[in-house]
């Protein structure tokens, strides 16, 4: 009888433990949506950390940014690419170092940037983290709303 709560006991701890979907983190802090005025752009930036031991290469993952509600239909959403880690982490030194990439897209017409701002902050933005098989490690909102300049500077928060 012991040694079958054991067994139990095993598998549950096993078929719970996932250990590959801790690999990676949304930076959530250092994430953010940036509006470019003068180019009509919505620019999503996603930064992520690694947390594998150190030196220990980034086994390859996708990264998608989904846009829903009213934000979706104001936005010409054929630029918005599924991005591959392995195009992203080839400029990095570490797996320890923050990386970071996004999307630009296009505003189909001129919006408030008080309704811009509004809906961002309601979470209409999320950044997908899946395995290539289509697992998903993590899912976060892009809430954090900065005005950008052309020359991809953020201006202000």
């Amino acid at each position: 009888m012991r040694l079958t709560l054991c067994v139990i006991a095993l598998i549950l701890l096993s078929a719970c433990h996932s250990p590959n979907q801790a690999r990676v983190h949304v930076v959530k802090n250092k994430s953010h949506v940036a509006y470019v005025e003068e180019l009509q752009l919505l620019a999503p930036q996603v930064c992520m950390k690694s947390n594998l031991p150190n030196e220990e290469p980034i086994p390859p993952f996708l990264i998608d940014i989904t846009v829903e509600g009213k934000l979706a239909a104001l936005l010409d959403l054929s630029s918005n690419q599924t991005i591959d880690s392995r195009n992203v982490l080839q400029r990095t030194e570490t797996s320890k170092e923050l990386f970071c990439t996004g999307n630009n897209m296009k505003l189909n017409q001129e919006v408030r940037e008080k309704d811009l701002k509004k809906w961002i902050k309601e979470e209409n933005i999320t950044v997908t983290l899946t395995e290539l098989n289509g697992d998903i490690i993590e899912r976060s909102p892009l809430t954090a709303f900065k005005i950008g300049e052309m020359d991809g500077a953020v201006s202000k928060p």
